[in-house]
């Protein structure tokens, strides 16, 4: 078993964060204000928002509080990956579990707003409409999301496959084919001699990404316990592949050392 080392979450990467949710928490506080003082009670829409704006305040403010707790971010460890035996290290899942419970939400009171103005008629039938779709495609990015369609950040490494989960869901590829393992500033980028494996979900719902190519992985270390240059590291005494890091400092492309697995 490979010890890679870990970092601590603290500093600018943590406060930064922490500071950001606090943003949000305060916009949705004054938002909740609006929507039941400023605004009639029998504006039903309005009421259902500031419903929904309250619980997603009340949420935010709760994932702040756990993210300021936090001293340590996930780190390598062993998981079963479709079956097989894997190792390897996922984003903090506690962000991408609110995305989720913020989707689920907005799509049902959307649902709710949608009925209102339907029943209200006057003219209110064809926003009904659009609110309606616009709820339809949160609640269908939560059953993707349940479905494994879309998925947390993560990097598995099985005894055959490196196997990547991003929100456009699970991409994979043989170990054998990994050609080349580098790092661009908080991210780790593996290149393959062969496109991905991957099960993207439907494109309405699919995210454009950084370095968007069947032929590259590129993971994201930054609400993982470890730094990019620890994972590319463990990445490569496992595939037994060569650091592309010459002496000068500029990458070169990295070859697979001339031995077996043992």
């Amino acid at each position: 078993m490979t010890d890679i080392g870990e970092v601590r979450f603290g500093g600018r990467a943590k406060w930064g964060r922490v500071t950001s949710h606090l943003v949000l928490a305060a916009l949705g506080a004054f938002l909740t204000v609006v929507a039941f003082v400023a605004v009639p009670a029998d504006v039903h829409a309005v009421r259902a928002l500031g419903w929904y704006t309250l619980a997603a305040t009340v949420l935010t403010l709760a994932v702040t509080a756990a993210l300021a707790g936090v001293g340590q971010l996930p780190t390598l460890h062993a998981a079963s990956v479709d079956g097989d035996e894997g190792r390897g290290v996922e984003a903090w899942p506690w962000e991408w579990r609110y995305d989720l419970a913020l989707d689920l939400g907005l799509g049902i009171v959307l649902v709710v707003v949608a009925a209102i103005g339907a029943a209200a008629g006057n003219g209110w039938l064809a926003p009904s409409v659009v609110v309606a779709l616009a709820a339809a495609w949160f609640l269908v990015r939560v059953g993707l999301s349940l479905s494994g369609r879309r998925r947390n950040e993560a990097l598995w490494l099985t005894r055959g496959d490196l196997v990547h989960d991003t929100v456009n869901g699970r991409g994979r590829c043989g170990r054998d084919h990994v050609t080349r393992v580098s790092t661009i500033d908080r991210f780790v980028i593996a290149d393959v001699d062969t496109a991905t494996t991957q099960k993207l979900p439907p494109r309405p719902w699919r995210r454009r990404r950084r370095l968007n190519d069947p032929r590259t992985m590129v993971f994201d270390t930054s609400m993982t316990g470890h730094t990019p240059e620890q994972i590319a590291d463990w990445l490569r005494t496992e595939l037994r592949l060569e650091d592309p890091r010459p002496l000068g400092g500029s990458p070169r492309s990295a070859t697979r050392r001339r031995h077996t697995r043992g």
